[in-house]
């Protein structure tokens, strides 16, 4: 979950947007995760972002924080991204994990399954614009994550 989170830069990750299923044979495994329309730059218009240099998309996703936070009391002091995907990766066989899981993910294809949704025909298009900064994100996010986990 935190390395999802990191990777689309979900800043909402919340008790209440996540769980756990039981199976019957006594196992357990983590529910698809939903509500991650706190993610992937919404909050930023593409015109205004579209003359950011690598440098300037780099220091904006750097400073992303999950919802978790290291003290409960303490709300303001939030985790950012790539602090907890390197506090977790501590643990080499959590590391070894989320390298997998990384090595799995081919940003190509991710972005060409994204780049579909500008076909939808609705009142409100996801633009190419949009895309393009998605693109950006995405691309320096799988970037840094592996760097991380080096």
């Amino acid at each position: 979950m935190v390395l999802f989170d990191s990777l689309i830069g979900n800043t909402d990750r919340h008790q209440e947007n996540w769980g756990l299923i039981f199976r019957i044979d006594g196992t357990c495994c983590l529910t698809p995760l939903f509500d991650n329309g706190t993610s992937l730059g919404h909050e930023r218009f593409p015109e205004h972002v579209k003359s950011w240099n690598k440098q300037r998309v780099t220091t904006y996703v750097r400073r992303g924080c999950h919802h978790l936070r290291y003290i409960r009391d303490e709300p303001k002091n939030r985790i950012k991204h790539f602090d907890f995907v390197k506090y977790i990766a501590k643990q080499q066989v959590l590391k070894n994990h989320m390298n997998a899981k990384m090595d799995s993910i081919n940003p190509e294809l991710l972005l060409d399954e994204i780049s579909g949704l500008r076909d939808i025909d609705c009142d409100i298009r996801f633009t190419s614009e949009r895309f393009e900064w998605i693109s950006r994100l995405l691309n320096i996010r799988v970037e840094l994550i592996k760097e991380e986990l080096k």
